[in-house]
């Protein structure tokens, strides 16, 4: 075998090393054999590889890291300008933690570790904050003092399911449920009171009706989900599979509604802004 087709052979194997599938190169060979010219075209190549070696659950988790950083970066805008309610600048934080849990529990559970225990956690903090978050913007004095109360309850009822019902290892579904149509109650509360204003206001740029929107859509989908789930003995796999993937797609239209809420928030401001001169 002559030197320029030895030198074929080592470059075949070694773009195979990489993970690269040879079709996507072009080798070119001069005239003389003391030569050898490999052109590669790198951007179909990484391209192709990618296509290639993402599952489709990888291309759901990297939109779903895309939509909560956005969100994410929109809510620490908002947590620096001085006119933005309490309940709003809670956000950045919350999705500082929420980015940091989802990043854990990826990683974790593509080593194959157990991490359900850690999304039972994760319930907890979402369900108190969102609850907290509805009663900021709710009227109705008496559902705001249920709503302090089941702030106090749910927690608590929260831990004791964690650690003596339903167990660490498994999912707290009971939790789930229980968060999930306090949660819906407390959206259809607000709603309520926007049929009892006086006047009416434009919804599209309200930032509070994005909001319910949102959470109203997401836990309105997914609870009939997971009762299900929780009514089942024997969990198939591919069920598992499916509903998994309508999770992450609730979960990235969730957080594409609270970005469309902060915009409008930040453009009501800019509008106000504008209008006094500042």
């Amino acid at each position: 075998m002559s030197s320029a087709g030895r030198d074929v052979s080592e470059a075949h194997l070694a773009l195979k090393m990489i993970g690269f599938s040879i079709p996507f190169f072009t080798v070119l060979r001069n005239c003389s054999d003391s030569q050898l010219t490999i052109k590669i075209n790198f951007k179909q190549a990484l391209s192709n590889y990618l296509l290639s070696s993402l599952t489709m659950s990888d291309m759901y988790t990297i939109i779903y890291f895309i939509t909560i950083l956005t969100t994410f970066i929109l809510a620490s805008i908002l947590f620096f300008k001085k006119e933005t309610p309490t309940y709003l600048k809670l956000f950045a934080p919350f999705l500082l933690i929420e980015t940091i849990l989802s990043a854990i529990t990826t990683a974790l559970a593509k080593k194959g570790i157990h991490t359900l225990w850690i999304y039972n956690i994760v319930g907890l903090l979402e369900f108190s904050f969102y609850i907290t978050i509805l009663k900021s913007i709710i009227k109705t004095q008496l559902i705001i003092k249920v709503s302090n109360i089941m702030l106090v309850i749910f927690p608590i009822f929260s831990i004791l399911n964690f650690f003596f019902l339903q167990g660490i290892k498994d999912f707290n579904s009971i939790t789930y449920s229980v968060g999930c149509l306090f949660t819906i109650f407390l959206c259809i509360v607000y709603i309520y009171e926007l049929f009892q204003l006086p006047t009416a206001i434009k919804l599209i740029s309200d930032t509070n009706f994005w909001i319910v929107t949102s959470l109203l859509f997401f836990y309105s989908v997914s609870f009939p989900l997971f009762a299900c789930t929780n009514l089942m003995k024997d969990f198939p796999q591919d069920l598992g599979i499916i509903i998994q993937l309508i999770i992450d797609i609730l979960n990235i239209i969730l957080y594409i509604l609270f970005c469309v809420a902060f915009i409008c928030k930040l453009k009501v401001k800019e509008v106000t802004q504008s209008k006094i001169g500042i």
